[in-house]
């Protein structure tokens, strides 16, 4: 695989972490009520000590797992997900 493409994949899961991190205080929000909470933000609007794990960064990687431990190249089930699921999410984790 050539460095670009490996590059740019690493930037878009940066992005996407980012956006994860930043956008979790106000997800699923209207930009009416982030303003009517925040006021014009400048800076972080949660400062946080701990971030747990998120699902929309994890998911993706699940089902990523899901499709090379199944051996498919298509057509991936429910059951390869739940596979999946059970064999990298630790006990009560999530």
């Amino acid at each position: 695989m050539r460095k670009e493409y490996i590059e740019k994949i690493y930037a878009g899961w940066l992005a996407k972490i980012i956006g994860i991190r930043l956008g979790a205080p106000v997800e699923g929000w209207s930009s009416k009520k982030i303003r009517d909470v925040y006021g014009r933000l400048t800076g972080y609007a949660v400062k946080y000590n701990r971030f747990a794990a998120d699902d929309d960064s994890n998911g993706p990687l699940f089902f990523i797992r899901a499709l090379e431990d199944s051996g498919k190249k298509e057509k991936l089930c429910s059951e390869d997900v739940a596979e999946a699921l059970l064999n990298y999410v630790p006990f009560e984790h999530g």
